[in-house]
């Protein structure tokens, strides 16, 4: 795990994203939106103004970026400049917003418990209210299932193309965060009475429940639906096989965990605590790698195949790259085209035997040498 480079922005941060190949790095927060190019670390552009940005994704190939305000807009981003391509007024400051894989659709969550989905060209496709504050949002790669979590405490699914409800679920206390995975058909949910709930998407009640005495800030599932992670005040982590519905990994850890991320396959996941330490966790293991960055991790995000990661907090953003042969789909077996490159192993280990035979006949050892004992 390598630190390629550390941005320092003009004002605090509050959200980060990257793009799906990890070449293109957003960040947000008091006044500031700025695009960075991964490769070198320097700034694409810089937006500035008196918005103060709670949220902010990028999309999967870089070419436009959204960010909600707490002054009440929506603002699309072109990725080639600083101008925005449209603003859309909300009815409250955005919480939370989310943009699908194939870009189709994007979301926002407003205080005052509006949910939006609109088309990238601001069409809107579905505006629903009288809900508490919509504290997290996300879409399925296709766009065509929206999850949302709300202070009401409730964990909602939406049918983005129909338009409608497809359910809803009361929690015990506020859902502070939901993930679907991109296949759309898990949903993680996060309570701040310490619950981690995941539903299959054609159900509305949870197969899995597990309860903690801290409050969950933060769940991610990875879009094959196999992985999902979860971490909150309570400092663990808690780690979970979503396709076979049980807990997998339960850890302690230092400091209140305020954010998560996972990769495609689950093959990598991390976490970021507010003491300034990311968790990461390759290929099922439940050994973390612990990484010190130095600031507050706020916001993290990853690379689709997991082999980049981005923390945010304060006013600095590090970019972080993993070794690409430990970070892949290591979760499947290797492929029939990796044992080529045995053959030079093996035969080494072939040669040696030979040898080892052939001075074993040269001189026949004792009997007191063969049990052992001093000749």
């Amino acid at each position: 795990m390598q630190l390629e480079w550390t941005f320092e922005t003009p004002q605090a941060i509050r959200a980060v994203s990257l793009s799906s190949d990890g070449s293109r790095a957003l960040a947000a927060g008091d006044g500031f939106v700025v695009l960075v190019d991964a490769l070198t670390g320097k700034a694409v552009w810089v937006y500035r103004g008196g918005n103060k940005m709670n949220a902010a994704t990028i999309s999967a190939t870089g070419t436009f970026e959204v960010a909600g305000a707490e002054e009440a807009e929506l603002v699309e981003f072109n990725a080639q400049s600083n101008r925005t391509n449209w603003i859309a007024r909300t009815d409250g400051p955005v919480l939370s917003t989310a943009i699908s894989r194939n870009e189709q659709f994007i979301a926002a969550g407003v205080f005052f418990g509006t949910i939006y989905l609109y088309r990238n060209d601001s069409t809107p496709e579905l505006i629903h209210g009288g809900e508490g504050s919509a504290l997290s949002v996300d879409l399925s790669n296709s766009g065509s299932l929206l999850v949302a979590g709300t202070y009401s405490r409730k964990v909602m699914l939406f049918n983005s193309t129909a338009g409608t409800l497809a359910w809803s679920y009361n929690t015990s206390d506020t859902v502070e965060s939901v993930s679907i995975s991109g296949d759309g058909t898990r949903i993680i949910a996060g309570t701040n009475d310490g619950q981690t709930l995941i539903f299959k998407t054609n159900d509305p009640k949870p197969f899995l429940t597990y309860r903690t005495l801290g409050a969950i800030r933060s769940v991610s599932i990875s879009a094959n639906a196999r992985r999902a992670i979860s971490g909150g005040t309570d400092s663990r982590i808690l780690l979970f096989d979503t396709s076979l519905g049980r807990v997998v990994g339960n850890l302690t850890v230092s400091g209140v965990i305020d954010c998560t991320a996972a990769s495609d396959t689950g093959a990598v996941e991390v976490a970021g605590s507010l003491t300034g330490d990311l968790y990461v966790l390759q290929n099922d293991t439940l050994t973390p790698k612990t990484v010190l960055t130095g600031f507050p991790v706020l916001s993290i995000a990853m690379s689709a195949d997991g082999s980049m990661f981005l923390a945010g907090g304060g006013t600095k953003m590090s970019y972080y790259r993993l070794n690409p042969s430990n970070a892949t789909e290591t979760l499947a077996r290797p492929s029939a085209a990796a044992a080529p490159d045995l053959i030079p192993y093996y035969g080494m280990v072939a040669l040696a035997l030979v040898m080892l035979i052939a001075f074993s006949l040269r001189r026949k050892p004792s009997s007191s040498r063969a049990r052992g004992n001093p000749p």
